[in-house]
């Protein structure tokens, strides 16, 4: 008989609280994503998704409650220094991009390991310009960010974001400023490293690939988790009211 191996759990976020100016935006929030997996979060705006994330790799420090991040214990890193190990390992990419406008794609891409790492220039600059090619933009190593679309802009920076050679890639609302013609692009090499077993973690609005890509949906309301499950549970036979609105509502639009 074969033994199937279940992936670790490389994400375990347990009873978590965060409030900001009396408002509460998280009210116990708890969820287990397996290393490999690829979970999206979705949900109504203003329903904690975003603070989610950046609670994972300690953007925003929690009221209580726990995060452990394989072997790191987050809601105890205190200090700038003790996160740094954890930003290696958890990857982010915005909306906005954040780049440094004076410097050329290949050197925004390069800075983080360098700076921050202490990588070789060699090693950081050979893997930078694989790093092009794998976002399909081999060719645009000397341009600046200003000269460059929406859609390449946020597959420079998710290029940016792989340069630090993470275990985890966490994606906020990363098409929500692009036009429709560019969603795609960028869409697709979320696709890919999806497909190559990294492990992401996606805040999204974007329905149709949420049930294409996912192994484990997350549907945020009012700042708790109100149902989770496989795609096809979530998006076909979705059992609380909440979420069954929130499809009617978003699928409609996106059938328009």
């Amino acid at each position: 008989m074969t033994v199937i191996q279940k992936r670790p759990t490389l994400i375990d976020i347990h009873d978590v609280h965060k409030s900001f100016a009396g408002t509460d935006v998280l009210k116990g929030v708890s969820m287990s994503i397996r290393q490999g997996e690829t979970a999206c979060i979705i949900g109504p705006s203003g329903s904690g998704k975003s603070t989610l994330l950046r609670c994972i790799n300690g953007l925003v420090p929690v009221d209580s409650g726990t995060i452990r991040v394989g072997n790191f214990a987050v809601e105890q890193l205190k200090r700038d220094r003790d996160l740094v190990p954890l930003r290696h390992q958890v990857s982010m990419v915005f909306q906005q991009y954040n780049f440094f406008p004076h410097r050329t794609v290949l050197e925004n891409i390069m800075m983080a390991p360098m700076q921050v790492l202490g990588h070789r220039r060699e090693d950081v600059h050979r893997r930078a310009l694989d790093l092009l090619a794998k976002v399909h933009l081999t060719g645009k190593e000397k341009a600046y960010p200003a000269h460059l679309s929406g859609g390449q802009q946020q597959r420079v920076a998710i290029a940016r974001a792989l340069a630090m050679q993470p275990s985890i890639i966490l994606f906020d609302e990363v098409t929500a400023a692009l036009d429709p013609e560019m969603v795609g692009e960028v869409l697709n090499v979320i696709r890919e490293l999806s497909r190559e077993g990294m492990t992401c973690v996606l805040v999204t609005h974007e329905m149709r690939f949420a049930e294409e890509v996912s192994d484990t949906v997350f549907f945020t309301d009012k700042g708790t988790i109100v149902e989770h499950g496989v795609p096809s549970e979530i998006f076909h036979s979705p059992r609380d009211p909440r979420l069954q609105s929130f499809l009617g509502k978003v699928l409609s639009r996106s059938a328009a």
